[in-house]
């Protein structure tokens, strides 16, 4: 079962408490992140469209790990760092939102493109970062560390997201997830 959170443009940054201004990527009505909500296997998984630009990433000093922050590790691992507005109210109480790539086992099945394929995602954010300019589109779980009652009321019970995942890879989209991605 999926459902679909996206609300309008407008709404939902007001739900969120984005402050959309000419000076934010959230401008003429558009606003970074997108709730979607699917189940699997009889659990209820959150999810979030976020639409990455160079303004929204954060590098606080002393705030990112300097073994995996904004650097591709064994197993496709590597995090990146975003400012907390981008949650709106949901992150209030983070001065960043940590997003984590998950470990990709090596006795994946076929885990060596999987990695790959986390790495062209790694090295399309670092271009965009380096140059300043561009969009990456990213899907995110917001599970485990979400307290959810509804799109109007959700919370980060702690400042860290992670790339949305399925048997060892990389996931790029918000529908359900019913066999191991291809």
């Amino acid at each position: 079962m999926r459902k679909n959170m996206k609300l309008p443009a407008i709404a939902l940054g007001a739900i969120l408490g984005l402050q959309i201004s000419h000076s934010s990527s959230a401008v003429a009505g558009e606003v970074p992140l997108t709730l979607f909500e699917n189940s699997f296997a009889g659990r209820t998984y959150h999810h979030a469209l976020l639409r990455l630009s160079p303004d929204l990433l954060s590098e606080e000093a002393g705030k990112v790990d300097p073994e995996i922050g904004y650097r591709f590790a064994e197993g496709g691992l590597f995090e990146i760092y975003v400012k907390s507005h981008v949650f709106g109210r949901a992150a209030l109480h983070c001065s960043q939102v940590k997003i984590r790539m998950p470990w990709t086992s090596p006795s994946a099945e076929d885990g060596a493109r999987k990695v790959e394929r986390k790495k062209a995602l790694f090295e399309r954010i670092e271009a965009m970062r380096e140059k300043k300019s561009g969009r990456v589109e990213l899907v995110l779980e917001l599970d485990p560390y979400l307290s959810f009652q509804s799109a109007e009321n959700y919370k980060l019970t702690q400042c860290i997201a992670f790339f949305r995942t399925a048997f060892g890879g990389y996931v790029d989209h918000t529908n359900p997830i019913a066999v191991p991605p291809h």
